[in-house]
């Protein structure tokens, strides 16, 4: 089982960084850190993809960040 850090992991499943942290955070992907280093299973992510359904957002906004200054983008979109 191959484990990729958090910017493969985001350009694997075509999302953020952020999107990717916010996912380990809620337990919707495994991974483990070492050193301060995120790495993510492929087996994670596979599950991850094969649950994911149509082409909306990875990760759903709670925190409605796109309307505050900056936005983490996370969600699929960014502050104007």
């Amino acid at each position: 089982m191959e484990n990729l850090t958090i910017t493969e992991a985001a350009a694997a499943l075509n999302t953020t960084p952020t999107a990717i942290l916010m996912l380990l955070r809620r337990n919707e992907l495994t991974g483990v850190e070492v050193d301060g280093t995120w790495r993510i299973t492929s087996e994670s992510l596979q599950c991850i993809r094969a649950a994911r359904q149509g082409d909306g957002p990875l990760v759903e906004c709670r925190s409605s960040c796109a309307s505050k200054a900056g936005g983490c983008a996370s969600c699929g979109t960014a502050a104007e």
